[in-house]
């Protein structure tokens, strides 16, 4: 009977023993693929950071070129900011120019129509008396 009992405990410690090797498969199966998952999840974090580097790098670069462009920029508006002023200045001095000879033109053409004036009262005098008055 001694044997009877020893060989039962022994069946019942095997049997917690392969129960706890069970277990420890499936913890292992567990670890396996949750390393797996890691080995997967370290080759994306590699790949994003690769890519955030390129992107990094490129916007480096675009920002070199943005900074070209900007100054161009500033170059070209300040250049058109003066030919504008010139243009106004020029305009400016155009106008008051041509305002200047209309001024000029208008007081020849009073001038022009006084001397007409004359011009048409010596001539009636001239075909109404046949002579140009002397002292008037």
């Amino acid at each position: 009977m001694a044997v009877d009992a020893d060989v039962r405990v022994l069946k019942a410690e095997m049997s917690a023993v392969t129960t706890a090797v069970e277990r420890m498969t499936a913890k292992l199966d567990t670890l396996v693929t949750m390393q797996v998952e890691v080995g997967k999840m370290q080759t994306e974090l590699r790949q994003h950071s690769e890519a955030l580097e390129r992107a990094f790098k490129a916007i480096g670069d675009n920002r070199g070129q943005v900074g070209k462009v900007d100054s161009e920029v500033h170059r070209s508006l300040a250049f058109i900011r003066g030919a504008l002023f010139v243009g106004a200045l020029l305009l400016s001095a155009g106008t008051w120019y041509a305002k200047d000879r209309l001024n000029d033109m208008k007081i020849i053409s009073t001038q022009l129509t006084a001397v007409d004036r004359r011009v048409l009262m010596v001539e009636q005098y001239i075909s109404k008396h046949g002579a140009v008055p002397m002292g008037e």
